[in-house]
């Protein structure tokens, strides 16, 4: 689990700095987004499978639940595809306000309950429901009118609830443990993602500026963290460490993407006077 939350990426701050230095549309912008992407579906899917395994008493093999979750996913993408569009029609055509929007939250507990129930964890239910949604002719309609539901009750829900587990006793014994941590976490998604960019053939400026996007985590990894200590399989202290991992990066990856871009900003700016000196 401190893997996973160490593997999660959060995008929405960075791709907030590459809009205001005007680097979003960039080939480094597109591989950030491309890849928290990745990042994330990845994230969820081994959160699945960690939970899974090790969340119950009995303990499956990794190959069973890998077939339970391809079959979980296989059996949300047929009803998605053949059932969610009759479902939805049929909450659409009650004519009652938000109507729609009930029935898509309706699928949405549904089928968190139904992952629940096969052994897997709700949170990749729930994310296979918005992905049966998303296939939908009500995907840009339901997303406008579930967005404000969530910001205004699920997400300040959720936050509350993972400030009010936070505990800062004894952590004074574990303070070069999460010192250690945070550095790791920067630096691995730093310099991680930045030779795997640089791999592909981009400039070292370029990977510098995907290193750095790539850096900061957010709600995937708090996900993470609170399935992780509710399942009980984390302390107390080691939830705290995750926690204080999450926000650090959070708040230090836009500065260090700022920088990153400034220095390349400046490159350009001096091979473009050596060219027109020439």
């Amino acid at each position: 689990f401190m893997g996973l939350v160490l593997s999660a990426t959060s995008v929405s701050i960075t791709i907030q700095v590459l809009k205001e230095m005007h680097r979003l549309n960039t080939r480094a912008g597109a591989i950030i987004c491309g890849a928290a992407v990745a990042d994330d579906i990845i994230c969820v899917i081994l959160l699945g499978i960690a939970s899974s395994i090790y969340g119950t008493s009995q303990h499956e093999s990794i190959w069973l639940m890998v077939l339970k979750m391809f079959l979980f996913f296989v059996i949300v993408l047929l009803i998605g595809k053949f059932i969610v569009p009759k479902f939805l029609s049929i909450f659409q055509d009650l004519n009652a306000t938000e109507s729609d929007t009930a029935g898509a939250m309706i699928l949405c507990f549904g089928t968190a309950a139904l992952a629940v129930m096969m052994g897997m964890s709700d949170v990749l239910g729930a994310y296979f429901a918005g992905l049966a949604i998303s296939e939908t002719d009500f995907e840009d309609h339901l997303e406008d009118k579930i967005e404000p539901i969530g910001y205004a009750v699920f997400i300040p829900v959720f936050f509350v609830s993972i400030g009010l587990q936070i505990s800062f006793k004894g952590m004074q014994n574990d303070i070069i443990f999460i010192i250690l941590l945070i550095i790791t976490a920067i630096l691995g998604k730093q310099i991680g993602c930045g030779l795997a960019a640089k791999m592909f053939h981009l400039s070292w400026t370029e990977s510098n500026v995907v290193g750095a996007g790539m850096v900061s985590r957010g709600e995937m990894a708090l996900v993470v963290a609170n399935v992780a200590l509710s399942s009980h399989l984390i302390d107390q202290n080691h939830y705290t460490a995750m926690i204080l991992v999450t926000v650090i990066t959070t708040l230090v990856a836009p500065l260090i993407l700022k920088l990153f871009i400034l220095k390349s900003n400046k490159k350009v700016a001096a091979k473009d006077a050596v060219s027109i000196d020439s």
